[in-house]
């Protein structure tokens, strides 16, 4: 599916299909206007003329990513399905593995999987 089938004129029209009426609100990242929808099930997607900037999961999503990915993988398990991530970000709540292909973001906690997003990954630091 295309970000331009998900997303016509505006709104996000299979996401209301499969998942049920989202809350979707117009929102300010820096000096940029955008749409977030949120999803029955948490699922938060940040969207803008036809292109979906980004996709998060909550903390308590029971999916899993399209490689199997869970909440709750190890350290280990997204090395043996991702590889080694394009970066490792250290936080103070834990660290966040990123892969620049596919476009995602692992986002750990004491060597756990916690949640993850997906999207327009570019790192230019």
């Amino acid at each position: 599916m295309t970000a331009s089938t998900f997303l016509q004129s505006g709104s996000a029209p299979w996401i209301r299909a499969a998942w049920g009426p989202p809350d979707e609100r117009p929102v300010l990242v820096g000096t940029e206007h955008f749409d977030l929808a949120t999803d029955q099930n948490g699922v938060q997607i940040l969207f803008r003329k036809n292109l979906i900037w980004m996709m998060q999961t909550p903390e308590e999503y029971q999916g899993r990513s399209a490689r199997g990915i869970s909440l709750g993988s190890t350290e280990t398990d997204l090395r043996a399905t991702y590889g080694l991530p394009s970066r490792i970000l250290h936080m103070t709540q834990g660290a966040n593995w990123v892969y620049e292909v596919p476009g995602m973001i692992f986002h750990l906690r004491e060597g756990t999987v916690i949640s993850w997003q997906v999207g327009v990954v570019k790192l230019s630091f």
